[in-house]
């Protein structure tokens, strides 16, 4: 007798039936299905195409419940540390309606107040501390979000005022002062840090002997400052390392794979692009271009030079440095080629930074071991250093600039935080061949790393008559 199983998978549901067969005779012994349940959004979404994930309302709402719980961690700490200094606020103080409040918030940035009304404006100023985004995010895409124009919208409403004036002139001049809409005001936290640096300035020439530390020195070690403003209300907790994700590379299998806006990558990927380059005639026949060709088209590409919008270099402009007019017909296996990301990137940010001279900044030698200087300098620093201001005082040390000219060429150098699939170690040893006009496959037989996988493949006979581990000994070297 046969008994034979069948399942019924999908979606949203499983099914099952059991049938036995004797002799020619069939009959079902068991039917049965489980549904899987499905919520409403989740189904529309996926059978749409959308991308769907039911564990995305879970995430959104334990990141809820970490985020007030952080700040309840930073409220608890900041009034432990405004008892012991004098300056936790009474119940007249915390039962401020909110015109009183941001009237006491404005006049702390010029006037005296007491230790409590202090303690108080630190209490406000901590409820809210800004958006602070992280500076290996796409900038690009970053910068045209409405969230982000919504932002800078009102940090230029702000001019020369502190938040804490701004908006309390606004409810001042109310007579409702509810119907101003404060909860969806947001301002970056670079903002909000400047308010704090003047209102501590301002209330330390009152209180010297409680507020110490300087709002403008490096070290404040020690300072109730440091305590406040680093440890407390501003404080940030460092994102995890994700270096245990980046994949290994494909040859060289104890080294990491390189950031694809690394300087050695941007050559790497140049020259795969223009060694792989070719056309054809009217005729039908297939031409390359010449090693000068090759070096002008590099040279062009690697180095930004006056390449379209999108970073590219059209067909018309490689035809010119081919030797060609736009009207010859030549057809070509590339209608554009991709030039550097990274070096337009630092040529727009050094002009932002108001820096003229470039050449400093763009040295690059790819048979450097160690760069330390240079585009692949600029380019390391500001790739994995998190904090603008440590990229700003790393750039001004290296490069002897102003701290003005620093900061700024920090706040505008921005990288994509892909990978590729080949580590550093593996494309410097690749470029030599690949400057020599050997394609990417040419280059790795040069080199011997087994580009195709045929190397490492065991052979038919092998696997139809594996061999067992005893059969590998050897009797003679035992004996030995």
């Amino acid at each position: 007798m046969k008994k034979i199983m069948g399942l019924d998978i999908g979606v949203s549901s499983v099914g099952m039936a059991v049938i036995f067969e004797d002799k020619g005779e069939i009959s079902i012994e068991k039917l049965a299905v489980r549904a899987v349940p499905e919520e409403p959004d989740f189904h529309g979404k996926f059978y749409s195409g959308n991308t769907a994930s039911k564990n995305l309302d879970r995430r959104t709402k334990r990141g809820i419940r970490r985020n007030n719980q952080r700040f309840k961690l930073r409220r608890d700490r900041l009034y432990k540390v405004l008892r012991i200094n004098g300056m936790f606020p009474d119940k007249a103080l915390f039962e401020l309606n909110t015109l009183e409040l941001f009237r006491l918030r404005a006049h702390a940035a010029e006037s005296k107040l007491t230790l409590p009304e202090i303690g108080r404006v630190l209490i406000h100023l901590n409820q809210k501390r800004g958006f602070k985004s992280n500076r290996k995010a796409n900038k690009s895409e970053d910068q045209d979000s409405q969230f982000k124009q919504t932002i800078r919208q009102n940090e230029e409403a702000l001019g020369q005022q502190t938040i804490g004036q701004q908006l309390f002139a606004e409810l001042s001049q109310m007579k409702e002062p509810n119907e101003v809409k404060l909860k969806g005001r947001t301002y970056f936290r670079s903002s909000y840090i400047e308010e704090f640096n003047k209102i501590w300035t301002c209330q330390q020439q009152y209180y010297p002997e409680v507020l110490t530390g300087d709002v403008n020195a490096e070290d404040i070690k020690g300072t109730l400052l440091k305590e406040i403003r680093e440890a407390t209300i501003f404080f940030q907790r460092p994102l995890k390392s994700q270096k245990d994700l980046i994949g290994k590379c494909r040859f060289e299998k104890n080294h990491k794979a390189a950031s694809t806006s690394s300087p050695y990558f941007e050559m790497f990927r140049i020259l795969q692009q223009v060694n792989d380059l070719d056309w054809k005639d009217e005729k039908g026949e297939k031409h390359q271009p010449t090693p000068d060709q090759r070096k002008a088209l590099f040279d062009k590409l690697f180095w930004a030079d006056k390449l379209n919008a999108s970073n590219k270099l059209t067909w018309n402009g490689i035809k010119r440095i081919l030797g060609f007019s736009a009207k010859d017909k030549i057809y070509p296996n590339f209608k554009e080629l991709t030039g550097s990301k990274t070096v337009s990137a630092v040529k727009k940010a050094l002009e932002s930074a108001g820096i003229s001279d470039p050449k400093p900044f763009l040295q690059f030698d790819h048979r450097d071991d160690d760069p330390q200087y240079g585009l692949y300098k600029l380019w390391h620093t500001a790739y994995s250093i998190d904090n603008d201001r440590q990229v700003a005082a790393t750039l001004a040390k290296y490069f002897n600039l102003s701290d003005e000219s620093a900061m700024t060429l920090a706040q505008n150098l921005y990288f994509d935080p892909d990978y590729g699939s080949l580590s550093t170690k593996a494309i410097r040893k690749l470029l030599p061949h690949m400057i020599n006009g050997k394609s990417y496959f040419e280059a790795c037989e040069a080199v011997g790393y087994d580009h195709s996988g045929y190397k490492t493949e065991i052979p038919l006979q092998e696997k139809l008559n594996p061999v067992h581990p005893n059969e590998l000994r050897n009797p003679v070297a035992e004996q030995v």
